[in-house]
């Protein structure tokens, strides 16, 4: 409709070649860069979820190696009852 009242007004709506590839060149571009970004943050999200697993079970193994060293110490100090 809007191509129709311009065509009868006289605007010409032809949009030069060099335009055209200028648009589909920078979508493209756009389209990469969106798809690059997207990996990264999928990368750093990755490597977080690694991090918080890699860090509980340290601290889970941290927590078993206290609770053996009190162990030990609590046995060393305490005589078995006859």
């Amino acid at each position: 409709m809007q191509k129709e009242f311009a065509v009868k007004t006289g605007i010409n709506t032809e949009i030069p070649e060099a335009a055209k590839t200028a648009i589909v060149d920078t979508n493209k571009q756009i389209i990469k860069a969106k798809t690059v970004q997207n990996q990264i943050v999928h990368a750093t999200a990755d490597a977080i979820q690694k991090n918080i697993q890699t860090w509980n079970n340290s601290a889970s193994d941290f927590t078993d190696l206290n609770k053996n060293i009190i162990q030990s110490r609590i046995s060393t100090f305490t005589q078995p009852k006859n």
